[in-house]
């Protein structure tokens, strides 16, 4: 019984880690397509383009989820202590990306805060009767 759940959790962990894999190659494809054909190679119009980010970061977190369903797998301390490691690099680079991001977006806000949309909350007040 042990070694089909350890099976199953290989297989679905392998399906997740393509599922990272293609999205980290299709952002990487459409930071390409937008950098040649939307920016026109205008870097500093593409450096406030965030889609490049947040597809790293989706897929990252991905991979983050098929490495923490491995250890359920793992029997040995040197896999799992490959894994840990491999968890702790993810979760680092998962936190730079966010980083570089509200970076980007916090410059954004101070050199065009006239771009910037805002959404209003309007909050009213109910009469007594």
């Amino acid at each position: 019984m042990h070694e089909i759940i350890f099976r199953i959790v290989d297989f679905v962990s392998g399906i997740i880690e393509l599922l990272g894999t293609a999205i980290v190659a299709i952002t990487i494809l459409q930071g390409l397509y937008r950098m040649i054909f939307v920016y026109k190679m205008d870097f500093n119009a593409a450096h406030y383009d965030f889609s490049i980010n947040a597809g790293l970061n989706n897929a990252l977190e991905i991979l983050l989820a098929a490495e923490v369903l491995k250890t359920i797998a793992y029997r040995t301390t040197d896999q799992l202590l490959e894994v840990a490691a491999l968890v702790i690099i993810r979760i680092f680079l998962t936190l730079l990306i966010h980083w570089e991001y509200r970076q980007k977006a916090d410059h954004d806000l101070r050199e065009h805060p006239q771009d910037v949309e805002y959404e209003y909350t309007v909050v009213e007040e109910e009469e007594e009767v």
